[in-house]
């Protein structure tokens, strides 16, 4: 079970692909995806709505609404507490059901980690409206109750007592949810 955001493969010759949200706990399962323009910069926002849309999968581009799931899917235990959150990884997940622009009923191994910039990463417990969207992406947030990690990805390089301070990432959210970065190339 997890949550896995992701960006999918394409030709080399194709100028989009797809950012694509899923999310599985035990046989239940929901997928969202989105085109995007590869070489483009963008600010994505993966919501999975419990208030205001319950039970869909949004992808937001820039602020604005560019999918919502077909299905609205409601997940009664999303206590990930006990696993790793791993970006760009290269992870094996199981997909079942529309995906991008092909049905898959197997397993899916992104054998290539993520190649690319990431600017922030923030994750909240509660939804996102595009106001809420609009008003934070291009701003530090300070510290609110509903962000459960902020990771900003501005740690210098160097070192530091014996630590090599690239493969460090300081939560900013004031929850010390700290992580360490491997395969990270300055």
């Amino acid at each position: 079970y997890g949550m896995t955001l992701f960006i999918t493969g394409t030709a080399a010759a194709s100028d989009k692909t797809a950012v694509a949200l899923h999310i599985t706990s035990g046989s239940t399962q929901n997928i969202v995806t989105a085109s995007i323009d590869k070489g483009k910069f963008y600010h994505v926002a993966a919501v999975y709505s419990v208030d205001k849309d319950p039970g869909n999968l949004l992808i937001y581009l820039d602020g604005n609404l560019e999918a919502k799931s077909e299905n609205r899917v409601i997940f009664e235990n999303l206590d990930f507490k006990s696993s790793n959150m791993l970006i760009g990884s290269g992870s094996t997940i199981a997909l079942t059901g529309a995906f991008g622009f092909n049905t898959l009923n197997r397993e899916v191994r992104f054998a290539q980690t993520f190649t690319g910039s990431l600017d922030e990463f923030r994750f909240f417990h509660s939804d996102r409206t595009r106001e809420d969207i609009l008003r934070t992406k291009d701003i530090n947030i300070a510290k609110k109750a509903d962000l459960q990690l902020y990771y900003k990805f501005n740690e210098p390089s160097g070192s530091a007592d014996n630590l090599a301070i690239p493969e460090v990432v300081l939560d900013s959210s004031g929850n010390s949810l700290h992580a360490s970065i491997t395969n990270f190339n300055m």
